[in-house]
């Protein structure tokens, strides 16, 4: 089980740049584990800087029409990733990686935050698992 991050999600991890985002879909790859799908791209940061992760949680306007609904699925997400962030920080700590993620809710349904977690945690551990290969 991996421990939390305290405290509330930092606003150094959000991903928040529209160069980055861009950058993401055009060149990202994907992971998907039904109602989450993981945008992700990992790159080399130049020498002498410490590994950065940034995320970024999105929820479709168009599925979820009520904007109180899309705003507790994000942070349904945004608790879920928080929780599953100490692993990344520590793989990600002795490389010179970056890796800028967008987690895109996809269903139809709200979920709760028991199922959101449990999907979150294999979608993750498949990232890990792909970085940790890199």
């Amino acid at each position: 089980m991996t421990t939390h991050i305290t405290g509330k999600f930092p606003a150094s991890l959000k991903l928040k740049s529209e160069k980055r985002i861009d950058l993401l879909f055009k060149k990202g790859k994907s992971h998907f584990k039904f109602p989450v799908k993981i945008q992700y791209l990992i790159t080399e940061q130049e020498e002498g800087t410490t590994s950065e992760i940034q995320i970024g949680v999105s929820v479709s306007k168009k599925r979820f029409k009520r904007a109180v609904d899309r705003n507790l699925l994000k942070r349904r997400m945004r608790e879920s990733v928080r929780g599953h962030l100490a692993a990344f920080c520590e793989m990600l700590k002795d490389t010179s990686l970056k890796v800028d993620i967008m987690v895109i809710f996809v269903g139809n349904s709200l979920e709760g935050f028991d199922t959101i977690d449990k999907i979150m945690g294999k979608v993750l551990l498949k990232l890990q698992k792909e970085i940790g290969a890199t």
